[in-house]
């Protein structure tokens, strides 16, 4: 399993209960950009009335664009961010963070992001 999806399931022991281990497994085995856009989204989307999660999703990827890392930044663009925009997941836009903002910004150009909901203004 590649590192930052271990990373993921220690920071959301829920996705193993969401899914179970030998799922989660194949999906990382196949890359992250697949972990991350459809099994952690979807886990995401289907938590999207839940505030407690939402907030710990925020920071996670608050987390994650902070470190000053090319490939792991693109992830949480194009992997969660553009993905939970794509989901309409708007719950999580009052919890982002100026660098998660920064890098949703970066893709407006790819997506269709309605800054008013996201709170890019």
């Amino acid at each position: 399993m590649q590192e930052i999806d271990k990373q993921c399931l220690d920071a959301f022991p829920e996705l193993l209960e969401f899914y179970g281990i030998e799922t989660l497994t194949e999906a990382s085995g196949i890359g992250s950009y697949i972990f991350f856009e459809d099994y952690f989204n979807a886990f995401v989307e289907d938590h999207k009335n839940n505030d407690c999660i939402l907030r710990r999703v925020a920071d996670y990827i608050e987390c994650n664009a902070q470190i000053d890392n090319f490939d792991l930044q693109n992830l949480m663009t194009i992997g969660v961010l553009e993905g939970l925009v794509n989901r309409e997941v708007h719950g999580i836009a009052k919890y982002l963070k100026p660098q998660s903002k920064k890098l949703l910004k970066q893709a407006e150009h790819r997506t269709k992001i309605d800054r008013h909901i996201w709170r890019l203004d």
